[in-house]
């Protein structure tokens, strides 16, 4: 009878592994979008000085930037969610985990990093930085020339970016 009411109904736990299945894509889902937070709040300090404003105006920054994150994380992560979701026995594999793991974090890590990229850059092209910047370094043959100079004027950006994405 403790079924029906609303403690009983509460602690009733469905035991399956789909559930389980979609309980971990969530975490993981959540984890992108406080990453994408950790990378706005670090764009934010990094060029506050160009943005007028508060902390009122940074949290509502931080609110909307919850909408683009979702597109970010939805457009960036399909596949992963689809292979995700589907309810095939091989998803708890090894191989079938270890493939999962990889390619969310590879792409989530490259992604992060174009994020904190685009926070160096932004003194010097005055915007997010979008597809332009992998125009303008695609372009260019002495992307690995320059990275070395890249990663001495932004030290303390690229051991912030370490932290953040060995979480």
């Amino acid at each position: 009878f403790h079924i029906f009411s609303l403690k009983g109904f509460l602690k009733t736990r469905v035991h399956s592994p789909y559930r389980h299945q979609i309980i971990l894509l969530a975490r993981r889902l959540l984890l992108c979008y406080a990453l994408y937070t950790l990378a706005r709040v670090t764009f934010y300090v990094l060029n506050s000085h160009s943005f007028p404003g508060d902390a009122g105006h940074l949290m509502n920054d931080l609110f909307y930037g919850l909408w683009f994150d979702s597109f970010s994380v939805f457009a960036t992560n399909s596949l992963f969610i689809v292979l995700s979701v589907l309810p095939l026995r091989m998803y708890y594999r090894n191989w079938y985990q270890a493939m999962l793991a990889a390619r969310f974090f590879a792409l989530n890590i490259f992604c992060l990093a174009l994020n904190f990229i685009g926070s160096a850059y932004f003194p010097y092209i005055r915007k997010r930085s979008t597809g332009d910047l992998l125009d303008q370094l695609g372009g260019q043959s002495d992307v690995l020339n320059l990275a070395p100079a890249f990663f001495a004027d932004h030290w303390l950006l690229v051991i912030w970016f370490l932290i953040v994405a060995s979480v």
